[in-house]
Parts: C-alpha cells; structure tokens; sequence
C-alpha cells in the first residue's frame, strides 16, 4: 500500500485575464479553473492512474475540502483525511495577464489542533513493513516540522519505505532516515542553490 500524507493541501483558483493585471481596478477575467492541489494530491492521483493503490492522509476543512475529497475519490484514491472543525482548507489564487506574467496568493493554513494531530498518526499505525509512505508540503503554522519527522520516524520503526516530497531544508532535516527518494521542486532548488 501506498500512503500519501498531505498536511495543508489547497485548492488552486486560477484565472486568467483578457488584459494586463489592473491592481486596484477591475479585471475581467477569459477564463477561470479550480483544481484539487497540494504536492500530495498530485502524487496519488498519478500513482493511482499508474495502477497503484493508494491511501490519502491529512487534513480537509469547509467546502475546499470537499472540492479535495471529491476530486480524490473521483479519481478512485482512498481518501481518509480528517475532518477539521472549524477550519477551511487553504485556497491559493493565480492570476495570469494577457502577458503570461503570473501572480500568485498563497491563503493562509487551516488551524489544526493537537487532537487531529493525534488522530492522523493513529491512522498511520496501519502502516506496514513494505508499504510506502510519501511525505508531502511544507511545515506550516499549526504542522510544524516536528510532526513531519514524527510521521517518518513512525513509517521508518513500521519498517515502510520513506518518499520525502517536501521542502528541501525538511528534506535535508530527515536525511539521516534513509528515504527512498526525495522529491522537490525547481522553485526550491533555486532557492537553495541560487
């Protein structure tokens, strides 16, 4: 089994504009898009279109939630994400103007308590040897790193394999438990490396 643990995943607004972004005035938009998003998301559709089965771990709130929680069973992954109270899962915002530049909004993470905390890694104690477990996004206000790397000690002592699909500097921080494989993105091999 394959285990996809998304913390904070969004969902994406995209829109694209007839002209050149007006800030502060109006803007029509040519057309608009609302994707399921969040690395995690991502990687178990793919897998799951690739043949694998796949369990999907972490948080939902309000109707972006369900947005998530419908495009991931739409797509056949099992979705067994908690609910939070309360708390609406993060929207992200991209505007691109008639000339390709793109501006982004990253809305703010939802809160999640100590007890939803508890209650995903319960859920990770089915986790078995052999079993894969892919650890995906970034630390935020309310999941700190500290519960990244208690998911992947908690996957290493079951004795699955650790896929690290997260922040380089979070990557890097965890090194010392073997991963599989580490995943970044470009923006954040810039970053790093410049």
């Amino acid at each position: 089994m394959i285990y996809t643990v998304t913390p904070d995943p969004s969902v994406e607004f995209n829109v694209r504009l007839w002209d050149a972004l007006n800030v502060g005035g109006l803007n029509r938009s040519a057309g608009d898009s609302i994707l399921a998003g969040g690395r995690g998301i991502s990687c178990a559709v793919m897998l799951h279109r690739l043949g694998q089965e796949v369990t999907s771990l972490g948080f939902l709130g309000g109707a972006a939630g369900d947005i998530i929680r419908d495009f991931l069973v739409g797509e056949g992954v099992i979705c067994t994400m908690d609910i939070l109270e309360g708390s609406m899962t993060r929207v992200g915002v991209s505007i691109r103007d008639v000339r390709g530049t793109v501006t982004e909004i990253r809305g703010k993470s939802p809160c999640v308590s100590a007890k939803e905390l508890a209650s995903l890694l319960e859920r990770l104690t089915a986790v078995e040897r052999g079993d894969t477990v892919i650890l995906s996004g970034e630390a935020s206000e309310s999941v700190p790193e500290s519960v990244y790397r208690s998911i992947a000690l908690l996957a290493a002592d079951r004795g699955a394999h650790i896929v690290l699909n997260t922040s380089a500097e979070l990557a890097a921080d965890m090194a010392e438990l073997s991963p599989l494989a580490v995943m970044t993105t470009p923006r954040e091999l810039s970053r790093i490396f410049g």
